[in-house]
């Protein structure tokens, strides 16, 4: 659904803020640790929806489904690709989005 709003090149995610997830990673843990429920179900559905999407980008760590470390500000543990793609999400009211890009196509979503 939110895909048709971007060029092919960037891949998005998205999920109802009631879906279920997996919980975090222990270092994302570390992040939220202290965050209110509301906060901590948001930065994890975020994160679940970013490793989708990088997976469809052929993300190392990602695609493999041995998914890497997201923390706050965005820098992968372990995966120096990324630093080579560009992310961005957003929280509604009632779900969460992601779309990430290579830099090449990054205008794509800068302004979202």
């Amino acid at each position: 659904m939110i895909g048709r709003l971007f060029p092919p090149a960037v891949e998005t995610e998205i999920a109802g803020l009631n879906d279920e997830w997996s919980g975090l990673l222990p270092a994302e843990e570390d992040s939220v640790r202290q965050a209110l429920p509301k906060r901590r179900q948001d930065f994890a559905l975020g994160r679940v929806c970013a490793r989708l999407a990088l997976a469809r980008l052929g993300t190392p760590n990602f695609e493999s489904r041995q998914f890497s470390v997201l923390p706050s500000g965005g820098m992968a543990v372990g995966v120096p690709d990324l630093a080579r793609l560009v992310g961005r999400f957003s929280i509604t009211p009632t779900h969460v989005l992601t779309g990430a890009v290579r830099p090449a196509h990054a205008a794509a979503i800068a302004s979202v």
